[in-house]
């Protein structure tokens, strides 16, 4: 959606932002140079199978939220934070994937991650 945008530093979507039947969520803000923060807590992810490199490649994003999030569906998060070198702090608190499995790579090269919460994370 929006892959290599380098000119977006910050996005929130509204509750209205209908996502209830995307199922690939791959590369979705990957790449985007000046992005520095994303608000997905509105974001139907219910149906989602794939996080794969979501937020991959990012040099500006800081901080990401993406806690209580229920997606029953996930199967894929591999290279999700993949090189966001800036990158210092990911909230998984309440984070729910039943079906998760595949999470290789997922924080590989977040050369500034420095903190996770992984509270109450609900995965197999």
């Amino acid at each position: 959606m929006f892959f290599k945008n380098n000119n977006l530093t910050s996005i929130t979507f509204s509750p209205s932002f209908n996502t209830e039947n995307i199922t690939d969520f791959t590369r979705t803000f990957s790449t985007c140079d000046k992005l520095q923060s994303v608000d997905i807590s509105h974001l139907n992810l219910r149906n989602a199978e794939y996080l794969a490199h979501t937020f991959s490649f990012d040099k500006s994003l800081r901080t990401i939220d993406l806690s209580n999030i229920y997606a029953e569906n996930l199967t894929d998060m591999s290279s999700t934070f993949y090189k966001s070198n800036s990158l210092t702090f990911i909230n998984l608190t309440n984070f729910n994937v039943p079906k998760l499995w595949q999470m290789i790579h997922t924080i590989y090269e977040c050369t500034s991650l420095t903190s996770i919460d992984f509270s109450n994370f609900k995965a197999p």
